[in-house]
């Protein structure tokens, strides 16, 4: 190629294409350089991930199971109380603080409800929901044991901080073992649950506390 030819203007379009370099590209009117560095996009790694556990069916069944039972008995405890509160009032009888037996349950619970989700991602979901159920196991004792309204109430508040976990902590987990596909069948799963303890709570806590006594119901 010739640069001996040809208007002035011409030469300087030539040498501008002569002094770009592979990879860039040269405006005429503005002479601004742009690179166009070729880059590759990785592409998606199908299958597992590095780092990452797969379970198998049977262990997110062995979970959900374990899970269940969990929120079934936080459920449980919420309904078969009811039933046996007036049974409660006569055996103390005091009724002015009757209910504060389920509204201690209620504020304790909703009250560290948050505070779980933050230690679990400290500590680990399994480490807070052992700790939640212990509390709440530590809460059931003091109730049934409870000499007075005010020991049974105080129980009630301790039972509502260990229930107020694990209500949350089971979503938590399971949010963290399931694919989000097969989340919904095993959300109806932990729906069957609530309807469980709904329909059967009332009916078994009016027939403990009637024939038997109401702190078995604890």
């Amino acid at each position: 190629m010739s640069l001996t030819c040809g208007p002035p203007h011409s030469w300087n379009h030539l040498l501008s294409e002569l002094d770009a370099t592979p990879g860039e590209t040269r405006d005429a009117k503005t002479e601004y350089i742009s690179r166009m560095a070729a880059t590759k996009m990785p592409e998606p790694q199908s299958g597992p991930q590095p780092g990452r556990w797969v379970l198998s069916h049977d262990e997110i069944r062995t979970i959900v199971f374990g899970l269940m039972l969990a929120m079934f008995l936080a459920a449980l405890n919420q309904t078969i109380v009811a039933t046996a509160l007036p049974t409660i009032g006569r055996d103390f009888r005091d009724f002015e603080l009757l209910p504060w037996i389920v509204t201690a349950y209620l504020l304790s619970s909703t009250v560290v409800a948050p505070l779980y989700g933050k230690l679990s991602d400290i500590h680990g979901r399994r480490a807070m929901m052992l700790a939640s159920i212990g509390i709440f196991t530590a809460g059931s004792i003091a109730c049934a044991v409870a000499p007075d309204m005010i020991m049974l109430i105080l129980g009630r508040g301790l039972q509502g901080i260990g229930g107020g976990g694990i209500l949350p902590l089971a979503q938590s987990i399971l949010a963290d073992a399931v694919a989000p596909r097969e989340r919904g069948r095993y959300q109806a799963y932990m729906g069957s649950v609530w309807v469980t303890a709904g329909l059967g709570g009332p009916v078994v806590g009016g027939i403990l506390a009637e024939h038997f006594h109401w702190s078995i119901i604890f």
